[in-house]
């Protein structure tokens, strides 16, 4: 009561009496209209601190039985009354430092009972639950740089509780002061170690906003609120993104910032964000950031381009999302991006290392039909910013200039595929037709797998009755079919099936060159030649091209096609008994679980070609053929015959 003293004499009796047993709600009233008067020093205002100190002593918070008797006890509601008047005047009063360690207990107990009773106060006049809020957060804000009172405010039970509903407030605040000091507020304090949400701490956040995804979306409405709402700073944004994407990156567990987020029990809340497509608003941030070039403005897009990378790799195949990251501008912002990761800061570095991990994912996922188609239109409106001598001194030259050149090879391969000239064709499974023809000229396919097709009827009869009865319901995983993969359209499909025909044509000659040291490698008493299994790896661009012997698989691509699986073992068989007419592509792609291989066999009209590629393996073998060039001009002496391929 001795700081009372120090007040000015015309308010010591004012303060006195709102401090007295005997207070009414007017004299406390009195007393706050004087905590907010311009006239005082802020030594002076905190003078009043007694008066709401004494008014919002926690020993006089109801019970439960007080509760149930308010109607009838005038003295309650009259501590009720002050306490509210006390603690409205005490967020305003700015107080800071130490006095926030003896003052939190204070105001915790009565916000806390004041919010939990709130529609049970008759004859209690609160302010809307907005302002209610607003205030505690303003309150709160003063004690963030303040650590013993920080400490005490976030680990005092259910405050994250409180923090979460002020969080889910948000959106109805459409004051820019006002939100820009919520967005603040709250960054902090989600941000910094104290938050580190751990699975007790992120429990209470769930529970209080209703559940993981309400969580998820308070997240994404931060973003969107940062985003597309005036600030009262415009200079905050960029503050406040990088404090929601840190506690994004806690509690997906990815410590220090690095891509580690597949294997924590918290990766609940990643999966929660990506189900809202939180990708959409990573990427709408970095458009949002890209102009900007400081320091803290590549960090928070450097950890965008991590948030997304983690997209793109675990969670969903990119015909699921790279066409609207596109449509978006994100081949725009990539470029923007590029420039600004030059050869600075530490930030530059970090922000080269996620994009170039990053840049080949995206290529990846352009082997997709949508994605390309809105490539294509992304390639068209940015050609003005890009050149391979655009990057060509530029710490991600190489990235940029594989990036450009497989876009324009897929560019080509679209074109292709969109030709009023193109055809698709499809083969008679039944090996002993073995007829090509337009898809629709085919009489129909397998109800069963949906992966073989036939021209007529009895074709189909026949391919029944020779084996495939024994493993139509094994055709699930490989082959590139309607049932296998539900999130592959019908476009999708006959698109990759035309990617790949349009690499096996620009490559076949050095695509025959493999297979016939293939062949020539086997030894050469064999009764049967080796079926030869070509892998075209899209995973990254350009892809990658290897030959093997059916049989005898490197052990990694063994476990990709499953080569124990009645599946596998069924397309060996056939296209052995083939003769020559079929061969085995596998086309390597990633999806939302890893790489996975299609196969897709080649099936020709004649086999020339592969009876021509087994007499130079043989030459090859006895050596009368040892020069690279003389093989490739025999090659190309294979190739010249007129026959039919398709896939």
């Amino acid at each position: 009561m001795s700081s009372i003293a120090r007040l000015p004499d015309s308010i010591q009796g004012i303060a006195s009496r709102a401090a007295a047993p005997s207070r009414t709600r007017d004299d406390v009233s009195l007393a706050r209209r004087f905590s907010n008067a311009r006239r005082l020093s802020a030594s002076q205002r905190l003078g009043l601190l007694p008066v709401f100190f004494a008014n919002l002593d926690v020993e006089k918070i109801p019970t439960s039985q007080q509760l149930e008797d308010l109607g009838h006890s005038p003295t309650i509601l009259e501590d009720i009354s002050c306490a509210v008047i006390s603690l409205d005047a005490v967020f305003h009063l700015d107080a800071t430092g130490d006095v926030g360690t003896s003052l939190w207990p204070r105001v915790w107990g009565w916000f806390e009972f004041l919010e939990m009773h709130r529609d049970h106060l008759p004859g209690i006049s609160l302010d809307p639950e907005t302002s209610s809020y607003f205030d505690f957060m303003c309150f709160i804000g003063c004690f963030r740089s303040h650590p013993a009172t920080y400490d005490l405010l976030s680990t005092t039970p259910h405050f994250w509780t409180h923090i979460v509903k002020a969080w889910s407030l948000l959106p109805q605040m459409d004051d820019a002061g006002q939100r820009t000091m919520m967005l603040s507020t709250l960054g902090e304090f989600l941000s910094t170690s104290n938050a580190r949400p751990d699975s007790e701490l992120l429990a209470e956040m769930v529970e209080a906003a209703g559940s993981m995804n309400d969580l998820a979306g308070l997240v994404l409405n931060f973003v969107r609120t940062t985003i597309t709402k005036p600030l009262f700073d415009p200079a905050y944004p960029v503050v406040y993104l990088n404090n929601i994407l840190v506690f994004v990156v806690r509690a997906g567990a990815c410590p220090d910032n690095e891509f580690d987020l597949i294997i924590s029990p918290r990766r609940r809340l990643t999966t929660a964000l990506y189900g809202l497509d939180f990708e959409k608003e990573l990427v709408s941030a970095i458009l949002f950031l890209c102009d900007r070039s400081d320091v803290h403005t590549l960090t928070v897009i450097g950890t965008c381009i991590m948030l997304l990378r983690h997209c793109v790799v675990v969670w969903t195949p990119a015909n699921m999302w790279l066409d609207v990251w596109l449509q978006q501008g994100l081949f725009r912002a990539l470029i923007s991006i590029t420039h600004r990761a030059g050869i600075g800061y530490e930030a530059e570095g970090k922000l080269r290392e996620r994009l170039r991990p990053f840049m080949r994912e995206i290529s990846a996922g352009l082997v997709y039909y949508f994605p390309t188609v809105a490539f294509k239109k992304a390639f068209k409106e940015a050609r003005g910013l890009i050149s391979e001598d655009t990057f060509k001194d530029h710490p991600l030259s190489a990235e940029w200039k594989h990036f450009l050149a497989s876009g324009r090879d897929l560019l080509d391969a679209l074109d292709e595929f969109n030709s009023p000239t193109f055809r698709t064709s499809k083969a008679c499974d039944n090996l002993q037709c073995g007829s090509i023809d337009e898809a629709t000229a085919m009489a129909g396919r397998c109800s069963g797998c949906h992966a073989f097709y036939y021209c007529s009827r009895e074709c189909q009869k026949t391919d029944w009755k020779a084996g495939h009865r024994n493993f139509c319901a094994s055709h699930k995983s490989l082959i590139l079919a309607e049932r296998d993969e539900p999130n592959l359209f019908f476009k999708e499909r006959s698109f990759i099936r035309s990617l790949l025909h349009h690499k096996y044509l620009k490559e076949r000659r050095a695509i025959c060159f493999k297979q016939i040291q293939v062949l020539a490698a086997q030894p050469a008493d064999l009764e049967t030649p080796p079926l030869l299994f070509t892998l075209f790896d899209f995973c990254e661009l350009p892809p990658a091209i290897q030959v093997h012997a059916a049989g005898d698989l490197p052990k990694h691509i063994a476990g990709l096609v499953g080569t124990d699986s009645a599946e596998w073992i069924d397309i060996v068989e056939r296209a052995e008994r083939d003769g020559g007419y079929t061969q085995l592509h596998g086309l390597c792609m990633t999806d939302g679980e890893g790489p996975r291989v299609w196969v897709i066999p080649l099936r020709t009209d004649i086999p020339l070609i592969y009876e021509g590629l087994r007499t130079l393996a043989e030459r090859v073998r006895l050596g009368e053929l040892t020069n690279e060039g003389e093989i490739m001009r025999e090659i190309d002496g294979v190739l010249d015959v007129e026959v039919t391929e398709i896939h």
